[in-house]
C-alpha cells in the first residue's frame, strides 16, 4: 500500500506530532493515528464490512487516503518494543 507523497508527508507530519490524522482535529492519538473520538467512527464504519475481506478493504482504503494507519504502521512509528527484552 503505497499514498501519493502529499498524503504520506502529512500523515509522517502528524504522526511525530502525535496528533490524530484527521485534518482539523489536534486532539493526542489514541489508536491507529486516530483520537479516541475518529477511532470510534472508523471501528463502527469497519465493522459495518459484512465480511473479514471487505473489512480490510475498507481499512487499507482508509490508509491510502491517509485517514487511518494500518496495523504494521503503528509499529513502525511507535519505534522500538521495550517489552520485547523481557524473557
Amino acid at each position: 500500500m503505497k499514498r501519493p507523497r502529499n498524503i504520506q508527508r502529512h500523515v509522517e507530519d502528524r504522526v511525530s506530532q502525535k496528533k490524530c490524522l484527521i485534518a482539523g482535529c489536534d486532539k493526542d492519538t489514541y489508536a491507529l493515528g486516530l483520537c479516541k473520538f475518529h477511532h470510534n467512527q472508523f471501528v463502527y464504519q469497519r465493522r459495518k464490512r459484512k465480511t473479514e475481506a471487505d473489512r480490510a478493504k475498507y481499512h487499507a482504503l482508509a490508509a491510502r487516503r491517509g485517514l487511518v494507519l494500518m496495523s504494521h504502521e503503528c509499529r513502525q512509528y511507535a519505534g522500538s518494543n521495550v517489552f520485547a527484552a523481557i524473557g
